[in-house]
């Protein structure tokens, strides 16, 4: 039996990740790993059935037809099944797994070739998991797996992406190629001494995995997921969906025109509704199968009539809190026929939606829907799956808006567990939630400071540009975060169910509790000033003095909870009640 050299230093190594890393934490990475491998599976499927799942990349104009080369679209297509993206991500599946070959030969006792690694299976030794995470160690980790101690800073040392990619190339070499699928390394009942499943899912690996992001956090590494739709992904996939022409045929497509113009697998009316699905999920916090159960019912279309804003209002009852977008909720609601019930997401006719209100998309046909449009931006499909919107969005939110882990959690609906990270954002008790949505355009930066009570600090802040708010019936190509400004997505840092005060030329406001009936309602307004407002005519949202404005962030957002809780302040500068006078 072959045994590792790095021992005892990596070993050590190894055992210190062990105990640092609960059991929950490693059962959501294993889920994490197995969702990634079945996607990439699945894709892999649809070519080898000749499916050409995956288009060719093609410009899209605004003003004129889809640009097709006639000398490509004369081509077979199966040079598109074998698309620079799905070549892409097996070559370097083969570049990692040839790496990690030659670590065991250099590292490794009795493996002098890759026919010894090729001979140890299907009876691989306990060790073959630790061997992984050695190779992973000595390419991404800052500890050396050969002396035990910090690396020198002149050793290259690669990213927490590139480790998830190394640990995949591991997951589909034994998963497709030597059948263990995902099945879980462990002992085999029958035989004890060999060892079954695949060796990427040991408990062993997936300790070092969580352990190595959380030490790359703390060293100041921005460490995202590889399965995480970020901002630039939704930036690329709002352009060019929204550009789309939008002359699309009423009929569905013959099997022989798809397979002629594979670029064609969705029109207009389709690509903006799975625009709008993208943003709802994301910025909701959502799995996409919770978006598709989404109906009009829960959507509700109005007008404030003291400040002359659009807003859409969302109620979803089933689960956590949640929030949309003003513009695209409106542009599809008008382009499906101004439907007065059924099903938001409907189910995909050929390359439409279907004319029935109450057929709902399906989450398999999303999912492929989804996949095809990442290729048609040129970004490989497979990372992608059921919780990439919900990382994204708690990615965005974190990375981008700056939102606090305990802000998160409470927009999420998720638990407080702070003293165990690998709990924060596991599933906590669910409310029936209310919440309402108004359109803006632009941000600037504000002088403004935010002093939480809770922490005694004060940081900068952005403010809502009082001036710069539109009818939600536009398109806002001048903001700053354009997908967003089109999906209004509205965020701030809110403090809830904790006091807070604004300060702003030496002008001290306290925003109060309000005292109203108990009821299990958490409303989330999104509001903003009428078009023609001013900065000399106040918002009735907000109370302010002379250079204050009490719109929290970027994107502004007021949360009120009425519940049999402690009673939370209205944030941000939402007006007191008349016996709680602003002071």
């Amino acid at each position: 039996m072959p045994h590792a050299t790095l021992s005892p230093a990596a070993s050590t190594i190894l055992q210190a990740a062990s105990a640092g890393v609960e059991h929950a934490a490693v059962e959501n990475d294993q889920d994490e790993e197995r969702e990634a491998y079945e996607a990439a599976v699945d894709i892999e499927d649809h070519l080898d059935a000749n499916e050409h799942y995956l288009p060719p990349t093609l410009v899209v104009d605004s003003n004129k037809k889809a640009k097709k080369d006639p000398t490509l679209m004369s081509k077979s297509l199966k040079t598109a099944s074998a698309d620079v993206i799905v070549t892409g991500t097996q070559n370097e599946y083969r570049r990692h797994w040839k790496s990690f070959v030659d670590f065991c030969i250099a590292n490794i006792n009795e493996i002098t070739s890759p026919e010894d690694i090729e001979a140890l299976v299907p009876n691989l030794p306990q060790e073959f998991p630790n061997w992984v995470a050695y190779w992973i160690m000595d390419r991404c980790d800052s500890q050396s797996p050969f002396t035990g101690e910090a690396k020198h800073p002149s050793e290259a040392r690669s990213t927490y992406g590139t480790a998830q990619k190394m640990r995949a190339a591991i997951s589909h070499k034994f998963g497709r190629e030597y059948a263990r699928g995902t099945q879980p390394w462990t002992e085999n009942p029958h035989k004890p001494g060999q060892y079954i499943g695949n060796p990427s899912l040991a408990t062993t690996l997936s300790q070092y995995m969580i352990s190595l992001r959380r030490r790359k956090v703390r060293a100041g590494e921005v460490v995202t997921s590889a399965r995480a739709v970020d901002e630039e992904t939704m930036k690329r996939l709002y352009t060019f969906n929204i550009k789309f022409p939008q002359d699309e045929a009423p009929t569905a497509k013959s099997r022989k025109r798809k397979l002629e113009e594979p670029e064609c697998w969705a029109g207009y009316g389709l690509r903006l509704m799975l625009m709008l699905l993208y943003c709802v999920s994301m910025l909701c916090l959502l799995r996409y199968d919770e978006a598709l159960r989404i109906t009009w019912d829960n959507v509700t279309f109005g007008k404030d009539f003291s400040s002359g804003a659009h807003y859409v209002r969302l109620d979803l009852p089933f689960r956590k809190t949640h929030q949309n977008g003003v513009t695209l909720f409106a542009k599809w609601w008008k382009l499906s026929g101004s439907p007065k019930g059924g099903y938001v997401f409907r189910r995909k006719h050929g390359s439409r939606f279907s004319d029935d209100p109450f057929l709902r998309m399906t989450a398999e046909s999303f999912l492929e829907c989804f996949r095809t449009n990442l290729c048609d931006i040129g970004i490989d499909p497979r990372p992608y799956g059921t919780h990439s919107f919900r990382r994204g969005g708690c990615q965005f939110l974190a990375l981008v808006l700056r939102w606090p882990y305990r802000t998160i959690c409470d927009w999420g609906g998720w638990s407080e567990n702070f003293d165990n990270p690998g709990t924060i954002f596991n599933p906590n008790v669910c409310f029936p939630f209310t919440l309402t949505f108004l359109a803006l355009l632009a941000v600037r930066e504000c002088e403004a400071e935010r002093y939480d009570m809770s922490s005694r600090r004060t940081m900068p802040k952005r403010v809502l540009d009082r001036t710069a708010c539109t009818s939600s019936t536009e398109l806002h190509d001048t903001a700053p975060i354009e997908w967003m400004s089109d999906c209004a997505l509205l965020a701030a840092d809110p403090a809830l169910d904790r006091g807070l005060t604004v300060r702003a030329d030496e002008r001290r406001t306290r925003a109060h509790p309000r005292r109203e009936q108990p009821r299990t309602v958490f409303d989330v307004g999104l509001y903003t000033s009428s078009p023609s407002s001013s900065s000399s005519s106040p918002s009735p949202y907000f109370e302010h003095g002379p250079g204050v404005e009490m719109a929290p962030s970027p994107r502004a957002w007021v949360a009120r909870w009425h519940g049999n809780r402690a009673p939370a302040a209205h944030i941000h500068g939402v007006p007191a009640p008349a016996r709680a006078p602003v002071r």
